[in-house]
C-alpha cells in the first residue's frame, strides 16, 4: 500500500513529520486497483506556511512511501455511514436569506437549470470539494487526530421521499454555515482556493469543481424542504449545526448533536419529483454526471467504481483508445482515425477525439444539423454537456465522436450553457485548427485511408468550407482537406489542391475543373474537347462528387489562383479560327440562332474552337445555376427556369447540324427551328442545366418524327 506524507523542510534541516491521510491507490504501480484512488496530490511540492511553534515550516513536499498496515481501508469496502442519529437541539433562530428577494432564489432554484436532475451534479460536486477541501487542509496540519476516509455517500428512501447525501469533507461552522448557504451566489470554493493562494499554497485548478455558489439552491428544484446536519473537522470539539429551508426568503439554524464531521444534506423531495428516491434513476445520473469523481461515491451502501479519465492519461495504450470509443457509438467497430490532444496555452484543454469506423452522411439523422457532436464536454471531469455544440466544435465536425475537457471554459451559473466570449472562440478555432491539421497529416501519412475517409465524410468537409466563407483564412485551411480525381491522374488517385498547384503549368493563374457524375463523362465532355485545341493542355480537376462544383465555384480563389470551371473558360484559338473577328457568315449564324432562340438565350457566340458537339453553354457560374435549378427553381416553368439562366450559347460553326440550321431557314423554316432548340437542349444537358425532361423529351421525339417523314 502507498501512504501520502508531507516532508517539512524547515532552515536548520529536514525533519520528517508524516501525517497520515487516507491511503492512495497505488496507481503508479498497478493499474489493477485504479478505480478505488480516492486521493490525488496536489503537486510534486506545495508551499505553505504552518503553526509550528519551534521552528517555521519553510516548504512541504507530499511523498508516497511503501508500508504495510494492518488497518482495513475501509474505502474499498461497501458500506453505509449514514443514519438517522442526528438530531437537532436547542432554540430555532429564523434567519432571512442577506441581501436577496424571494424571487431572487425561486429564479435559482427553478428557471436557472434546464433540466431537474442536474441537482444531483451539483451537490455531488459540492461534497466532493468539500472532500478535497479536507484533504488540502489536512496536508497544511501537524496532528496525531485520525480521520475517517475522504467519501461521499447517498441513500434513497422511497418510503418517506427522501434523498440524503451525506460526505466526510472539510465540514461547515455555524458562520460558515450562515456564509455559504445563507447567501445566495456566495461560494464558499472560490474563498476557500483564494485563502490558500495567500499562505502561498498552490491548488491544482481542476481539484474543486464549484466556483459560483449557487449549486446547492438546485435542490429545491425537486425538494420541497431541505436540511443540513454540518459540522467541521477542526476544532475536534466544534458543535454540529443544523440548517433548514423550504426555499422561502428564509431558513431557520439550531445546534445538532450526534454530527459526524462533514456534512449531510436531507432532500424532502415534491410529489412530482419522488423518482429521484428510486435507486436506479440516482445510479444513471451519479454515472451520467459523476463518473470520474477521484472522491468514492457509495450509493445505499455500494460502493461506485471510480473511472480514471483516459484523456488524463499520459499515453493510453491503442486498446484502451478503441474500448473508450466501443463505449462511445455502442458497438464493437474500431475508429477511423484517432486524434489524442492536449495544451495549456492558449487555453488548458485535454481531448480525445475520434473518426468513426461507420459511414455517416450528411443528412443522416445520427448527424442532424445544429445538433453538436457527438463529443462529450467536461470541466474538472464533470460532465456539463453530452453533446458539445457548435460554440465548441464547428458544425461540419458533429459526425466526430469523444470527449473535451477543460477548466477554462466560461460556463454560465448554471454551469450547463456556454457563455459567449473571446476566450470561447479562441477555444473553437483551436480545435477547428488542430483537427484541420490532423486531417491533412492523415492525407499526407495515410493517402488510401484518407480517400476512403473523404468518400464517406467528404460532404462534411465541403461543408464546412462552405459555411465558413467570411472566414477566409480558415476557409483556405479547409480547402487543404479538399481531393478530387485530376486528368493528369490515373483513374482511382486523387489530387489535393496544393498538389494540382506544384503541378501547373509556368505563367498559369487558374486552377481548372469540371463537373460531371462520372470520370468517364467528364473526359468525354465538350469542354475538354476545348481544351484539347488550346495551346497549352492545362490540368483538370473532375469534380464527381455531390457539391464538388458548388465548393469550388464558391470559393473563387486559392492562395492567389483563380478556381475556374471549365465550363466557363475561353481559351485562345490555337487549332481553329481565329476570334479577333466575326466573319460575315458567322453573323448570319448568330442572327438566325438569336432569331430562333429569343426566348430561350440570352447570349450568342460562335466558338473560337472545333469540338465535336454542336454547341456548349458558357454560362459563368454553371455549378450555382445547377443547384439553383434543382432546388429553388425545381417547381418553376421551364420559362422561368430560362430566363434565371440568361443561358449563353457558344456554337460550332463547323458542325454539320449547325450548318443545317442555316441553310434550312428559307426551305424549311419549322425544321430549323426545331434544329436550333434541339442544340439548345443538347448543350444544356451536356452542362448538367436539365430544365424539364418531359418537354426535353416531347421536343425529341417530333423532331425524330419530322426527320423520319424526310428520308
Amino acid at each position: 500500500m502507498l501512504l501520502r506524507t508531507v516532508r517539512c523542510v524547515r532552515a536548520s534541516g529536514p525533519r520528517l513529520a508524516k501525517l497520515r491521510t487516507a491511503p492512495r491507490c497505488a496507481r503508479h504501480a498497478s493499474t489493477a486497483k485504479a478505480s478505488s484512488c480516492a486521493m490525488q496530490p496536489i503537486s510534486s511540492n506545495c508551499r505553505f506556511l504552518s503553526s509550528d511553534a519551534n521552528q517555521d515550516v519553510k516548504e512541504a513536499e507530499v511523498v508516497d512511501e511503501d508500508v504495510t498496515s494492518s488497518q482495513p481501508d475501509d474505502s474499498d469496502q461497501s458500506h453505509s455511514i449514514i443514519t438517522d442519529s442526528e438530531t437537532h437541539t436547542g432554540p430555532e433562530e429564523k434567519r432571512p436569506f442577506v441581501a436577496e428577494t424571494k424571487r431572487l432564489l425561486q429564479i435559482v432554484a427553478q428557471s436557472l437549470y434546464s433540466d431537474s436532475e442536474v441537482f444531483l451534479r451539483e451537490l455531488l460536486s459540492n461534497s466532493c470539494d468539500a472532500c478535497e477541501k479536507r484533504r488540502i487542509f489536512t496536508l497544511t496540519q501537524r496532528s496525531d487526530q485520525q480521520f475517517a476516509p475522504l467519501e461521499i455517500h447517498v441513500k434513497t428512501d422511497d418510503v418517506r421521499g427522501q434523498l440524503i447525501i451525506q460526505d466526510t469533507g472539510i465540514g461547515m461552522t455555524r458562520e460558515e454555515l450562515v456564509e455559504n448557504l445563507g447567501t445566495i451566489a456566495q461560494s464558499g470554493s472560490k474563498a476557500f482556493i483564494e485563502r490558500m493562494e495567500k499562505q502561498s499554497m498552490s491548488v491544482a485548478k481542476d481539484a474543486i469543481i464549484g466556483q459560483f455558489g449557487v449549486g446547492f439552491y438546485s435542490a429545491f428544484m425537486v425538494a420541497k424542504q431541505v436540511e443540513v446536519f454540518t459540522r467541521p473537522h477542526q476544532p475536534v470539539d466544534a458543535p454540529g449545526v443544523y440548517w433548514s429551508s423550504e426555499g422561502a426568503d428564509s431558513y431557520v439554524l439550531q445546534e445538532a448533536a450526534n454530527v459526524t464531521p462533514g456534512t449531510k444534506i436531507v432532500l424532502h423531495l415534491k410529489d412530482d419529483c419522488l423518482k429521484y428516491a428510486q435507486e436506479n434513476a440516482v445510479m444513471e445520473i451519479i454515472k451520467k454526471f459523476t463518473a470520474f469523481f477521484d472522491k468514492p461515491i457509495f450509493v445505499n451502501g455500494m460502493k461506485l467504481p471510480v473511472a480514471d479519465p483516459i484523456w488524463t492519461r499520459e499515453n493510453p495504450t491503442e486498446a484502451e483508445l478503441t474500448s473508450f470509443y466501443q463505449s462511445i457509438v455502442r458497438g464493437g467497430t474500431e475508429p477511423r482515425f484517432t486524434l489524442k490532444y492536449k495544451t495549456d496555452v492558449p487555453v488548458n484543454m485535454r481531448c480525445i477525439l475520434f473518426v468513426p469506423g461507420e459511414s455517416y452522411n450528411l443528412f443522416s439523422t445520427l448527424t442532424p444539423k445544429d445538433s453538436g457532436a457527438d463529443v462529450s464536454l467536461y470541466s474538472r471531469k464533470v460532465l456539463i454537456q453530452p453533446r458539445v455544440d457548435t460554440k465548441i466544435l464547428p458544425d461540419w465536425m458533429r459526425f466526430l465522436k469523444g470527449v473535451i475537457d477543460s477548466e477554462d471554459i466560461p460556463l454560465n451559473l448554471s454551469r450547463e450553457i456556454l457563455q459567449n466570449s473571446d476566450l470561447l472562440a479562441k477555444i473553437k478555432r483551436t480545435l477547428s485548427a488542430r483537427v484541420t491539421k490532423f486531417l491533412l497529416d492523415q492525407y499526407k501519412k495515410r493517402p488510401e485511408a484518407y480517400s476512403y475517409f473523404y468518400r464517406d465524410y467528404g460532404d462534411f468537409i465541403r461543408e464546412g468550407v462552405l459555411t465558413c466563407a467570411g472566414d477566409r483564412v480558415m476557409q483556405e485551411e479547409l480547402m487543404r482537406l479538399l481531393v478530387f480525381q485530376s486528368s493528369a491522374l490515373d483513374a482511382g488517385t486523387v489530387s489535393s489542391l496544393d498538389n494540382y498547384i506544384e503541378r501547373m503549368k509556368p505563367g498559369q493563374r487558374d486552377i481548372y475543373y469540371i463537373s460531371a457524375p462520372s470520370r468517364e463523362m467528364a473526359e468525354g465532355s465538350p469542354y475538354m474537347e476545348a481544351l484539347a485545341q488550346n495551346e497549352v493542355q492545362y490540368e483538370v480537376l473532375f469534380a464527381l462528387q455531390n457539391f464538388d462544383d458548388i465548393t469550388l465555384g464558391q470559393c473563387a480563389e486559392y492562395k492567389g489562383n483563380r478556381i475556374t470551371s471549365l465550363e466557363s473558360a475561353k481559351f485562345g484559338a490555337a487549332k481553329g479560327r481565329a476570334a479577333a473577328e466575326i466573319s460575315d457568315s458567322d453573323k448570319e449564324l448568330i442572327s438566325q440562332f438569336k432569331s430562333l432562340l429569343s426566348e430561350q438565350v440570352a447570349e450568342v457566340k460562335v466558338s473560337p474552337v472545333d469540338f465535336k458537339a454542336p454547341a456548349v453553354i458558357r454560362n459563368f457560374d454553371v455549378s450555382m445555376s445547377r443547384y439553383i435549378l434543382n432546388t429553388t427553381l425545381a417547381s418553376k416553368s421551364e420559362e422561368d427556369k430560362l430566363k434565371f439562366l440568361q443561358v449563353e450559347l457558344e456554337v460550332n460553326a463547323a458542325h454539320p447540324v449547325v450548318k443545317k440550321v442555316l441553310s434550312l431557314k428559307d426551305s424549311d423554316p419549322d425544321l430549323s427551328a426545331a434544329l436550333a432548340r434541339q442544340i439548345l437542349d443538347n448543350a444544356l444537358v451536356a452542362a448538367g442545366l436539365t430544365t424539364d425532361s418531359r418537354l426535353l423529351m416531347n421536343r425529341l421525339d417530333s423532331l425524330l418524327t419530322r426527320v423520319a417523314h424526310k428520308l
